[in-house]
């Protein structure tokens, strides 16, 4: 980002928008709202996340956000946002100065929860290929 920023001499007053191109799930609408939210909100940034109703634990068989000896129904459970890796918008003088994507305050526009299948293998493609073809045949503005 700051290569391209610097060779692009962008004025620090500009919003910058990182798209991931391995998200394949973003739509115009989901960044028009999020700058409509950014806007509309006292954050600096935005980060694109889901909500997810997964329970967590850490490599020492420590849950991470839940009591197991209270475990809530999933259906039941807050659950908490997960970065999905679309999108991050901010000023390009806030990532100069912070060397960074978000500066706080942040803030989260929520996806829905397929948008966090993210392509980094061959087999993340089948499963994109397919959820997309779900969605296209239920009209999910996919078309």
């Amino acid at each position: 980002m700051l290569e391209y920023i610097n060779h692009a001499k962008l004025n620090g007053e500009d919003t910058f928008i990182l798209a991931q191109a391995t998200s394949p799930f973003i739509r115009s609408v989901d960044i028009d709202r999020a700058l409509d939210q950014l806007d509309k909100s006292n954050a600096s940034s935005l980060l694109s996340c889901v909500l997810t109703k997964r329970f967590f634990w850490d490599n020492n068989g420590t849950p991470i956000n839940y009591d197991f000896n209270m475990r809530p129904r999933r259906q039941d459970f807050d659950g908490m946002y997960m970065e999905n890796g679309a999108f991050y918008i901010n000023k390009v003088a806030n990532i100069i100065n912070y060397q960074n994507r978000l500066t706080k305050p942040i803030t989260i526009f929520e996806m829905p929860e397929y948008s966090a299948v993210d392509i980094d293998e061959e087999t993340d493609w089948i499963v994109a290929e397919s959820l997309m073809n779900n969605l296209l045949l239920k009209g999910d503005g996919f078309a």
